[in-house]
């Protein structure tokens, strides 16, 4: 019995100190609240973001996007789609690239062709 009252008296103490100290939480909560300031500023930017974009839309006679989800959706097809061109457009710069190289590496090999013979030309002349 003595035990009893004595596990009752530790369990009180230790709801006492829990009902009258800080939340086991509140440190992690204060830590998170710049987090959630830049959650709330990027929410607002995606939302300014669907707006002017709702707008360009409606002007092209396209329909609005007004559920949050379904921007994203679409903002998400818009940047593989435009990834897709523009990987496109660097592979054509890359091909436009090398060709140039191999027409200057040829341009150099000319000229080096053209030296070569010219020794060999002077060569079996200072010989005759």
């Amino acid at each position: 019995r003595r035990a009893r009252a004595e596990q009752r008296q530790q369990m009180q103490e230790v709801f006492h100190k829990l009902a009258e100290g800080d939340m086991l939480y509140e440190e992690r909560e204060r830590e998170m609240e710049p987090v959630r300031m830049k959650e709330q500023e990027t929410r607002k930017t995606l939302d300014l973001e669907r707006n002017l974009l709702n707008i360009i839309d409606e002007s092209k006679g396209l329909p609005a996007t007004e559920d949050f989800d379904e921007f994203m959706t679409h903002k998400e097809r818009r940047c593989k789609e435009q990834h897709g061109e523009l990987e496109q457009k660097k592979r054509i710069l890359d091909k436009k690239k090398r060709e140039q190289e191999w027409k200057e590496e040829d341009e150099w090999k000319g000229h080096r062709d053209k030296h070569r013979e010219r020794l060999e030309a002077e060569r079996l002349a200072a010989e005759s």
